[in-house]
């Protein structure tokens, strides 16, 4: 989660009012970062298409880390054939 919010913060402008949403939609991003699939399930509200794809794995990453693996490879199919 520190991953995100020093993201918000300092490095990421794509990331400004993520923290927000999270105050405000907190049973949205609980139902998302508790689903079995997390790097296949769409990401609450306007994020799924605010963000990239990359930086859904940075997003994934601080949720959901023992999913990385899964995201990587379905970046890779995705992006780079």
């Amino acid at each position: 989660m520190y991953d995100i919010i020093y993201s918000s913060q300092i490095a990421l402008p794509s990331f400004a009012g993520i923290i927000q949403s999270f105050e405000e939609h907190e049973e949205h991003w609980i139902k998302w970062a508790t689903c079995a699939e997390p790097h296949t399930t769409a990401l609450p509200g306007e994020w799924e298409v605010k963000l990239t794809d990359f930086e859904k794995l940075i997003l994934l990453k601080a949720f959901r880390s023992e999913k990385m693996m899964f995201a990587f490879q379905n970046y890779i199919i995705n992006h780079l054939g």
